[in-house]
């Protein structure tokens, strides 16, 4: 399974969004991904192996998944959890 650590390098590296030039607290950003890796990977690979039988197919698919919410940490941290529509724990 990956990692928040081996998404972010991935990513390339330190920066976490396109934003975080403006970004007052990466490490707020890398926190709240954590929690949110931590609260949705185990449902993001269970949907994946619904349309993946190969686990290399159902990692990468979660991983980019990932890839892309970091770029929208800024407006994420914004959202109440209620308001993560349905994805739930």
């Amino acid at each position: 399974m990956i990692s928040v650590v081996q998404l972010q390098k991935i990513d390339g590296g330190g920066s976490l969004s396109p934003t975080s030039s403006h970004n007052e607290n990466p490490e707020g950003d890398r926190l709240f991904l954590e929690m949110l890796y931590e609260s949705y990977n185990r449902l993001m690979f269970h949907q994946a192996s619904r349309y993946f039988q190969n686990q290399t197919d159902i990692e990468d698919v979660v991983q980019q998944a990932f890839i892309k919410l970091m770029r929208y940490i800024p407006t994420l941290k914004k959202t109440e959890p209620k308001h993560f529509g349905g994805i739930h724990r």
